[in-house]
């Protein structure tokens, strides 16, 4: 769990997708995937500097299996960025917070790309 930038306090859970903790100490889903791509599974997040949510969807991928996935949550609106993603599993921002860097565990390699979303995205 970690803390949004506007105080909020939001999950990423392996069930239940990014659930938020309410006032009153409830969780409520936020958002459990894409209308046609449930979740895998949720791994990790990190949050940057421009408020934007990143987190790992790693499930149970493999080597045989690449399904991992990398989203972006900003505004309430979700983006699939990366897909095929070997057990994405680790998310953090550089210093600058211009690039995202995702653990890709059962390649052993880490992945980088621009944080960078761009206004239209096709999915």
């Amino acid at each position: 769990m970690r803390i949004a930038p506007d105080g909020r306090h939001i999950a990423v859970d392996y069930r239940h997708g990014l659930p938020e903790l309410t006032e009153n100490g409830a969780f409520q889903t936020l958002c459990t995937g894409l209308p046609d791509q449930v979740f895998l599974g949720l791994s990790d997040m990190a949050y940057g500097p421009d408020g934007t949510l990143w987190f790992t969807d790693s499930g149970r991928s493999s080597l045989s299996d690449p399904t991992g996935r990398v989203y972006a949550w900003k505004d309430n609106v979700l983006r699939l960025v990366l897909n095929c993603v070997l057990y994405s599993n680790g998310i953090c921002l550089s210093p600058d917070g211009a690039g995202v860097y995702v653990a890709a565990t059962r390649a052993h390699q880490v992945w980088r790309f621009s944080a960078r979303l761009p206004s239209r995205v096709r999915l």
